[in-house]
């Protein structure tokens, strides 16, 4: 049980943090305006981001879909490095 409650309440923190960083970014849901985007929508819009892996012979491509405008504020106000 213990266990149970640890894990939910890192939950709550961690959506505690990233609408804290989303409203720090000003990041505004496109569906309620003058509202910022919240932490479960922004991580509903960031999995649809898709990575294929094409092989062809012995090389290895790999193709990120392209972000939408809002998962590129997301990803901006998350402070997450997606230029590799």
């Amino acid at each position: 049980m213990h266990g149970h409650i640890g894990i939910c309440v890192l939950v709550v923190t961690i959506e505690a943090i990233i609408v804290a960083d989303l409203r720090h970014g000003n990041v505004r849901d496109p569906d309620k305006p003058g509202q910022v985007v919240g932490a479960r929508h922004a991580l509903r819009e960031l999995d649809r981001v898709r990575l294929e892996r094409i092989e062809a012979g012995a090389q290895t491509i790999e193709l990120v879909t392209c972000r939408t405008p809002l998962q590129r504020q997301i990803l901006v106000a998350l402070a997450v490095n997606t230029s590799s």
